[in-house]
């Protein structure tokens, strides 16, 4: 996979980075639903010397979703951060990106970055960290109504997770649903859904529709994309309905009437399940307006949108873990964590925490371990996985003595 740094666009991704951030989104869930392991992603976010990755968030707005699950995934693997809101800061004053990366590039690790009203919110940042030859990586969690780079990771993997092998060969046929001009969240979705191909619908009113920057952004070739006024039109061939809310906070002033609104509501909304196949899917990446009764999901199990927030954790962790510690196995963290059982020097098998251990025998067959000066015998399979001093051990080493 190739190294990922600044993620400002969901083009950022490759295929295979969709697909790592989709394997180590599961791997960190399955540690994380284990109350005994859940405590080793402490040590994720750690530097070589111990140290904390510092994260500072920025935002502009009302968050829900996608500042809370940043912190709670910075926080769950042992991260700094800290978040403060744009208009409590100096942009209040007018004060750039530029600037403002350059105040707090040189003292965090990474800038989060959330503004409705900058379409490069992220981009700015992103080239003023590399101009000012900081190593301070950043992350777009929201740029106007441009992108929402995160989400494209966030969506698909919700889709993955339940339909892998027709989702992976492109056989689905997906309905972005709504305002489709301003919903940042459509526009990256739309770009990483290309990643896999299929057939995408674009759905909504007559005078909303993607913008041409998008179609730029995609490969056709890969993907079958066609605009469509009426969702009554596709129902019986969407697989997975992905609905949106009139953007109100993203459309700069372009307000619609109050009838507008109640053709929205009536046509976009929640009301396509009446006729929508029974085995098809709803998404929405919240908050949800007057187009979804609030109980929905209570109402209709069809509508997973709850637990398409609850996967924007595990795959903002996991795309951390990516960025920060690309290298460093989950497996290993976990074997550093446990009580091993050891043998050979004592009179029987004893317990002992895994940090104890302080060197390891490199030869793969071997069991020895050092604690303290003395080797001991543990486990081969759960040694393989210790980081810690190799040292061939007294037993594979020739031992030389001098003749008298």
């Amino acid at each position: 996979m190739a190294e990922l740094r600044h993620i400002t666009s969901a083009k950022d991704f490759g295929f295979l980075d969709f697909l790592e951030i989709f394997r180590t989104a599961e791997e960190l869930r399955a540690i994380y639903n284990d109350p005994v392991k859940r405590l080793s992603l402490m040590y994720l976010l750690k530097k070589a010397n111990g140290e904390a990755f510092r994260f500072r968030i920025l935002y502009s707005g009302a968050s829900t979703r996608t500042i809370g699950s940043f912190e709670d995934a910075i926080e769950t693997m042992g991260g700094e951060v800290k978040t403060n809101p744009l208009e409590f800061s100096s942009a209040a004053k007018g004060e750039t990106h530029r600037s403002t990366l350059r105040i707090h590039g040189p003292r965090c690790d990474c800038i989060i970055i959330r503004d409705d009203k900058d379409d490069y919110a992220a981009k700015k940042m992103a080239e003023a960290a590399e101009e000012y030859g900081l190593a301070t990586v950043v992350i777009d969690g929201g740029s106007g109504s441009r992108q929402h780079s995160t989400q494209a990771l966030v969506d698909p993997y919700t889709i993955w997770r339940r339909d892998k092998l027709r989702f992976m060969n492109g056989e689905l046929t997906l309905a972005l649903v709504g305002d489709l001009s301003h919903s940042r969240t459509i526009h990256s979705n739309l770009i990483g859904l290309s990643q896999f191909g299929g057939k995408v619908f674009l759905v909504g009113p007559e005078e909303e529709n993607v913008p041409d920057w998008v179609f730029s952004e995609i490969d056709t070739n890969k993907i079958s994309v066609e605009k469509i006024i009426n969702p009554r039109d596709i129902a019986a061939l969407v697989d997975y309905w992905y609905i949106t809310r009139i953007q109100d906070n993203l459309r700069k002033g372009k307000r619609l009437s109050k009838k507008q609104i109640e053709h929205y509501i009536r046509v976009y909304g929640a009301s396509i399940r009446k006729y929508a196949r029974t085995d098809s899917w709803f998404l929405h990446p919240l908050p949800a307006n007057q187009e979804y009764p609030e109980k929905i999901d209570l109402m209709d199990s069809r509508f997973i949108h709850y637990e398409q927030a609850d996967n924007g954790f595990f795959v903002r962790m996991a795309l951390l873990k990516l960025i920060f510690v690309p290298t460093l196995d989950i497996r290993t963290i976990l074997a550093e964590q446990q009580s091993v059982w050891v043998s050979g020097y004592f009179s029987r098998p004893i317990e002992l925490p895994a940090q104890l251990i302080n060197a390891v025998c490199p030869e793969p067959s071997c069991p020895r371990v050092r604690v303290h000066t003395n080797w001991v015998d543990m486990d081969p399979e759960v040694k393989k996985h210790l980081i810690k001093a190799k040292t061939v051990c007294d037993r594979c080493h020739p031992q030389f003595y001098i003749a008298k």
